[in-house]
């Protein structure tokens, strides 16, 4: 590999952080004054496109930097890792490993200094190179990649609903979000003869607005147990955490109430169609009659059919072991 190679790849990122910080500079001399100034399309466009090009050359850094220091230390051990949607695979710390990032933190913060904590942190600060604000790129304070890639399998529900949406990514600088709705559309109609008017109907609009919500949790750790225990802790609580996260999530998304601090869920929307069904003897048949109620109420209001059907597993298997008269299913 030619340090050139690198050289080049660290120009090119250097390049791009230096046109996106131009630009957010200039969009906030252009905004003063401007209250909720919005990206128009170019604007977006250009910010995502910079913002992705950063985030490529720096993963092609870190790549580019281990299979260096591959080539000129095999001795210590040095894996060449590939990338995996941006994540970066730890030498100094991973999972079930005797290192804790966490405990290194707590040790270096004290009057009497670990040096050993100091050089791994040092170490990993270079395996995730350069401070600045794209993703997975702020040296030695980003915890191990392993912390976000391992926190899946814990049996709380997950987050399915909420990851059928589309997702936005949440400008900065606000705390409510504002979407344009059309109330009432333009109208055609046909035109009896030459030269007759034509049909004019003004198109009138509002917005959508949604405050911007906060799902947050936290954990205290009792000092002689990040020295003392045998396994990494923050691993298991950024794990849970992380699955309590999107279990309120999709809870959220499902049934928020829009209120002290709640998002509001799908089923609090108002103007829904809400069809409901009660009985003391529930079969298949019934239940399916009644999706299909659902199904044909928002094609006829959004002139669109339904794409998806969340229900809850225990009820899709009922409905498995459901048959008719003829013992079909």
């Amino acid at each position: 590999m030619s340090t050139d190679q690198l050289e080049r790849v660290k120009h090119t990122r250097d390049r791009a952080l230096s046109a996106r910080a131009d630009f957010l500079a200039r969009l906030e001399r252009d905004s003063k004054g401007r209250e909720n100034r919005q990206l128009t399309p170019d604007e977006d466009r250009l910010f995502r496109s910079l913002t992705e090009e950063i985030r490529d050359a720096q993963q092609r850094v870190v790549e580019l930097e281990q299979q260096e220091q591959y080539a000129t230390r095999p001795s210590d051990g040095a894996r060449i890792t590939a990338q995996t949607s941006g994540s970066i695979e730890s030498r100094v710390y991973q999972p079930g490993g005797r290192n804790s990032y966490f405990r290194d933190l707590v040790q270096t913060s004290r009057q009497t200094a670990d040096a050993a904590a100091h050089e791994r942190l040092a170490e990993y600060g270079r395996e995730v190179r350069d401070l600045n604000r794209a993703d997975a790129t702020g040296g030695s304070w980003v915890p191990p990649a392993y912390l976000l890639d391992q926190t899946i399998g814990l049996p709380r529900a997950g987050r399915v609903t909420a990851d059928l949406l589309a997702g936005r990514t949440l400008p900065g600088g606000t705390d409510t979000i504002s979407i344009p709705k059309i109330m009432t559309g333009t109208a055609t109609a046909i035109q009896p003869a030459d030269n007759d008017p034509v049909q004019e109907l003004d198109l009138t609009e509002s917005m959508l607005t949604a405050p911007v919500r906060t799902i947050a949790g936290q954990q205290d750790v009792a000092q002689q147990l990040i020295d003392q225990s045998p396994i990494n802790v923050d691993d298991l609580i950024a794990r849970d955490l992380r699955a309590s996260f999107n279990q309120q999530l999709d809870n959220q998304v499902l049934s928020g109430s829009g209120v002290a601090g709640q998002l509001l869920g799908l089923r609090n929307v108002v103007g829904i169609e809400a069809v409901s069904w009660t009985s003391a003897t529930p079969t298949a048949v019934g239940l399916i009659k009644r999706v299909a109620d659902a199904q044909s109420r928002i094609s006829s209001a959004l002139f669109e059919p339904a794409n998806v059907v969340i229900m809850h597993p225990r009820r899709w298997a009922w409905l498995l072991t459901q048959n008719d008269s003829s013992s079909r299913r």
